[in-house]
């Protein structure tokens, strides 16, 4: 529990800013790219299959739908902070688990992106570990 514990305070750090400046990112960092996807992922939320770099491929883009989800900041905020930890299923901890496990994705690695990155991701370290446990 006191990973989770952890995870809310960090989530209760972030503020309307901190969404309004990743999301008015063109380009943004792969930490950015990681959190957002991994952020897809928990609220259900399907990429953009776009064109890949070699003939008939296909890659997923989540930046297009995940940034649409920060459009209103204020109801992002709330959709984290309300948040049921209880409604992770297996399949989801499946699918986080490699987002949890890329050493791109550690939480002090992405601070020195935005605070915005590290406040998601505390949580879903919290929700996984604690998942987990039990």
């Amino acid at each position: 529990m006191p990973a989770l514990r952890a995870a809310e305070k960090a989530l209760q750090e972030l503020n309307r800013n901190d969404i309004v400046e990743v999301k008015a990112m063109k380009k943004p960092p792969a930490g950015v790219l990681l959190v957002i996807e991994s952020l897809c992922v928990v609220f259900d939320i399907k990429p953009v299959k776009e064109q890949g770099p070699g003939f008939g491929q296909k890659v997923l883009n989540y930046w297009k739908p995940g940034s649409q989800m920060l459009a209103d900041p204020t109801a992002f905020l709330d959709s984290l902070m309300k948040y049921d930890k209880e409604s992770i299923t297996e399949e989801m901890i499946k699918k986080l688990k490699k987002y949890v496990t890329d050493p791109n994705y550690e939480p002090m690695k992405i601070l020195k992106v935005f605070n915005f990155i590290i406040c998601v991701v505390y949580p879903l370290y919290g929700c996984i570990s604690t998942t987990q446990n039990q």
